[in-house]
């Protein structure tokens, strides 16, 4: 089964999360936020990876040094570039390494230390970021590959489909025991994959779109609903993210909202609609490709470019932002085809390497994760 319009709302999302990152720094001290729930969209990333992950492995014979080593070609080579950016960026236009206004410039070695390693998110509270969006990395393989790896061993355990729910069910509430008590990122990550794994399972697995649950309109309404009401629970999720502990209430009504815009997703890319032509226009699914790339680098742009923002001046700001969007888009395009292609090759070639002699033999190609 292929995942239709999955590149193309992969490249809405990035671009979502970089305007509302170069709108807040140049004009939004002056003006409303148009999206102000754009954080939103990274756990939204979080479902998807879910979803695709679990899609291209459940089936396919790998050992755990196979995947983590495909993971890591896919995110690490992008991310070491993006924080190289970020330093020249300061250089270029402050005459300095990296400001201590930042939150990292206060622990810089600690933090540079924690991004490098993708470890930063396992601190509580966690030092700071170089490139603020590489949070979510951490996320990536420390929360969302391992939630994915544990369904997967329950997909292969159990005799039927529902089974699976179960298990999906059972590790939410281990989330509530052990994830709970600590950092709050890698509860969204937990939270994003499994709902997005649960989503798949019931419209692919257990064919619950055949009985119409719900149309492609519907769908799509009910996440651009989503991203108006997560506000409060979002906002809390944060707030916590610096303590240990959350508020049940808080992760009840996030949890709820994502496993509905898990299943809406699902209904989106399963079923033919008339948004396959939006997501899977040629510029749309062009975004979807460099998504990665544009998610890592619109920060280094918008440090870049933040010597030309002057208070007050809102119309010179917008368009400041705008050039940030733009040369963000561009320079994708560029380190796509020079940075991430041949890392991506590296990891498929890894996943396509004979398995030991206790393992299947069989192998599966797999798809651009």
């Amino acid at each position: 089964m292929r995942l239709k319009s999955m590149d193309g709302i992969r490249g809405l999302l990035a671009l979502v999360v970089a305007f509302g990152h170069s709108y807040a720094t140049f004009v939004g001290k002056w003006l409303p936020a148009p999206i102000p729930n754009f954080s939103f969209a990274v756990d939204l990333f979080f479902i998807l990876s879910g979803m695709v992950l679990f899609h291209s492995y459940r089936t396919k014979q790998f050992t755990y040094t196979q995947f983590f080593a495909n993971r890591l070609f896919r995110l690490i080579p992008m991310l070491y570039f993006s924080i190289a950016l970020v330093f020249l960026a300061f250089i270029v236009t402050r005459g300095e390494l990296f400001p201590t206004w930042l939150e990292a410039g206060k622990h810089f070695n600690f933090a540079l230390i924690g991004e490098l390693t993708l470890t930063s998110e396992l601190f509580v509270p966690p030092p700071g970021h170089i490139n603020p969006p590489a949070w979510s990395i951490s996320v990536e393989i420390f929360a969302v590959s391992v939630t994915v790896l544990c369904a997967i061993a329950i997909y292969r355990a159990v005799k039927t489909r529902l089974l699976t729910l179960v298990g999906c069910a059972v590790m939410i509430a281990l989330f509530y025991w052990i994830l709970g008590k600590t950092n709050i990122s890698m509860a969204r990550g937990f939270m994003g994959s499994i709902a997005g794994i649960i989503a798949y399972v019931l419209l692919v697995d257990l064919k619950i779109n055949k009985f119409a649950v719900l149309s492609a309109s519907t769908a799509a309404i009910i996440i651009t609903i989503a991203f108006l009401v997560i506000e409060r629970p979002i906002m809390e999720l944060s707030l916590l993210s610096n303590k240990a502990g959350f508020i049940p209430s808080v992760i009840d009504e996030y949890l709820v909202v994502m496993l509905a815009a898990g299943v809406c997703y699902m209904v989106l890319i399963s079923q033919p609609n008339l948004w396959d032509r939006v997501f899977e226009a040629p510029a749309i699914s062009y975004l979807g490709k460099v998504s990665y790339s544009i998610y890592l680098l619109h920060m280094p742009a918008v440090f870049l470019l933040l010597p030309l923002r002057q208070d007050g001046a809102v119309v010179q700001n917008l368009f400041v932002a705008a050039a940030a969007l733009g040369l963000t888009v561009i320079a994708s395009g560029i380190t796509f085809r020079f940075i991430e292609t041949p890392f991506i090759l590296l990891g498929r070639k890894i996943l396509r390497a004979p398995l030991p002699v206790t393992a299947q033999p069989k192998i599966i190609n797999s798809r651009q994760c």
